[in-house]
């Protein structure tokens, strides 16, 4: 398998155990309709519009469902 091959199963991975089918294969939908050209720029848009608190409950959630995951306890620290 390439190394691209390894990353769509990875990311589809990650997708469906986080999302869950249904809703991995709808971010993908979505992802494919918006065409999203630059996605530096999409991720700052996406995070500029959220408070500080927003962002701060969304860390807190991702990692209580995250808890083995040492690159989140890396960046955490």
């Amino acid at each position: 398998m390439t190394q691209d091959g390894k990353l769509l199963q990875r990311g589809m991975r990650c997708l469906i155990d986080n999302l869950g089918i249904i809703d991995a294969e709808r971010f993908i939908a979505v992802l494919s309709r918006e065409r999203i050209d630059d996605y530096t720029k999409w991720q700052r848009d996406y995070f500029d519009s959220m408070t500080p608190e927003e962002f701060r409950a969304s860390l807190e959630e991702f990692m209580r469902n995250h808890p083995d995951d040492s690159y989140v306890k890396a960046c955490a620290k």
